[in-house]
């Protein structure tokens, strides 16, 4: 009897390891057609051929837009291999992976993340380059890492604008106004830094919102 139950538990467990698969090279297969018909839309129908073609070659005739355009590139490169950096980083912690591909997941959620709200897609498309690891919680960890990013833009950002506020309101804005600006981005930042410190406590409770989800 314990050797039939051990084959059934590992039947079940070949059986779910060939379903998540399946669904990885759906979803997959399912990000490049979409990705390659919202292109196609954009640039034939939305944009139209002909504008694209005018505004390409008005770049191209002045060098100083080649260069732009060349820098732009290149810092976006750059952007995206560093994301791909920190992930792989993150993600390690779980599962090792390489750096290419971490890179390849960045372009599948940068690419889903176009066709969802608040780019939420981008979380979930990542994880279907994973193999066996947890991918409801690789997605918080993606989360966790999102969250420590926004928290450093919004610290900044608050520096930048109390600094900004301090110098020239009078010009632009009332001081009442200036003080609830002021208010409404610390408790922001409190919110946020509260959620990124208690980034367990919010893995468990989402675990239990969505533990019908099995192929989490």
């Amino acid at each position: 009897m314990p050797d039939i139950a051990i084959e059934n538990t590992n039947e079940i467990a070949v059986r779910r390891s060939l379903g998540l698969q399946v669904l990885s090279v759906a979803v997959k297969t399912l990000i490049g057609i979409v990705s390659v018909g919202f292109i196609y839309h954009e640039i034939f129908y939305k944009q139209g051929i002909a504008e694209i073609q005018v505004l390409a070659s008005k770049v191209f005739d002045n060098y100083l837009d080649i260069a732009i355009l060349s820098l732009v590139i290149l810092m976006m490169l750059l952007n995206w291999t560093l994301e791909s950096l920190k992930w792989k980083f993150l993600i390690n912690k779980i599962e090792e992976i390489s750096v290419f591909r971490s890179l390849r997941a960045i372009f599948s959620g940068t690419s889903i993340s176009v066709f969802t709200p608040n780019r939420i897609g981008d979380f979930a498309a990542r994880v279907f380059y994973l193999d066996n690891s947890d991918r409801f919680k690789a997605v918080f960890i993606t989360l966790v890492g999102s969250i420590s990013q926004l928290v450093v833009t919004i610290l900044i950002g608050l520096l930048a604008i109390s600094i900004y506020a301090m110098t020239m309101y009078p010009a632009t804005i009332e001081p009442v106004m200036g003080y609830v600006l002021f208010g409404v981005l610390s408790l922001s930042t409190a919110l946020t830094v509260a959620c990124y410190y208690n980034v367990s406590a919010i893995t468990d409770w989402g675990k239990r919102v969505f533990r019908s989800f099995t192929f989490f």
